[in-house]
């Protein structure tokens, strides 16, 4: 009777004494903290974990005041290193960390922001009334996939769909929304919080519900400058947004065929792909939004 449970508290020593070899080899677990702390005064402080690190600095493109360097950050002797910044607007903010000349997103935060050509964390700095989370009634933001036949490749898109899409019936209108040379289909509902931002104003009656189509800008990697590809993948997404996105849109949505139901709006890069289409086919569209756009394509040699 007494044999069984001897060999099993036999067994449960011997795997505990692996266990303990085996973590002979492993760092010291780290200290508890939080990696983004927000203050009443919307200072924010950052912090990470890196023991034996020389050198440890905060970057980010949407923080102010950081400079193109970003913040050195000081090491404790439990081996955190942290920094805090000034008091900053209500906002979300895409940020990493430099670690030794490498860059790294936070390895303690899951929220993160795709961009043209990496990923970022982000934190969000509460205290705005249009993008804040509220107890409103929500909309979706669908990823989705498409083979795009123009480039013979799968592309990729996001689709906000407002709250009780799925229960309704009625044709909505439809904004597509253009993004910048270093941002990604992604970034928009991400760092620009466009789904909150539409749930509260759809809530609060300052906007109908809609269909936004947040298409991918690039079609590969580029690079300004000439030789970079940047003037092609322009012509190669004008192409892939007429003959595969707008028609895929209104095959698989809800939305309205008539013009006056159809805007277009595009920041920077997405600016300049904005007035492609839109002055090609302005027939199509009701509402046109160009935001810091640049313009390509001009022959400066015949001005």
């Amino acid at each position: 009777m007494f044999q069984p449970l001897l060999v099993r508290a036999c067994l449960v020593l011997i795997l505990l004494g692996k266990v303990a070899v085996a973590q002979e080899g492993f760092p010291p677990r780290p200290p508890e903290f939080s990696s983004v702390e927000v203050s009443a005064e919307r200072a924010v402080t950052f912090r990470v974990f890196a023991p034996k690190a020389a050198s440890v600095r905060l970057s980010s493109s949407d923080l102010p005041d950081l400079g193109f360097g970003g913040l050195e950050m000081k090491k404790s002797d439990a081996g955190v290193w942290e920094v805090t910044t000034g008091a900053v607007p209500a906002g979300a903010y895409r940020y990493s960390f430099n670690v030794d000349g490498l860059t790294v997103v936070d390895p303690r935060n899951s929220s993160t922001s795709e961009s043209n050509m990496n990923t970022w964390s982000i934190t969000t700095v509460p205290g705005s009334d249009q993008f804040d989370l509220k107890d409103v009634p929500h909309g979706v933001v669908a990823q989705v996939r498409y083979f795009s036949k123009t480039l013979n490749r799968f592309r990729r898109l996001h689709v906000y769909t407002p709250p009780g899409y799925e229960q309704g019936a009625d044709r909505l209108p439809v904004l597509y929304l253009l993004h910048g040379a270093f941002d990604s289909d992604a970034s928009w509902s991400t760092v620009g919080q466009a789904g909150q931002i539409l749930d509260n104003l759809i809530a609060a009656g300052k906007a109908k519900p809609m269909v936004v189509v947040m298409p991918m800008g690039h079609t590969g990697p580029f690079s300004f400058g000439p030789g970079g590809g940047f003037e092609k993948q322009m012509q190669e997404f004008v192409e892939d947004f007429q003959k595969e996105i707008r028609p895929l849109v209104e095959q698989r949505y809800r939305v309205s065929p008539e013009r006056r139901h159809r805007a277009i709006v595009g920041l920077s890069m997405g600016g300049a792909h904005t007035l492609d289409i839109a002055f090609q086919n302005i027939e199509d569209y009701s509402y046109v939004g160009v935001m810091s756009s640049g313009v390509f394509g001009i022959d400066r040699g015949e001005a």
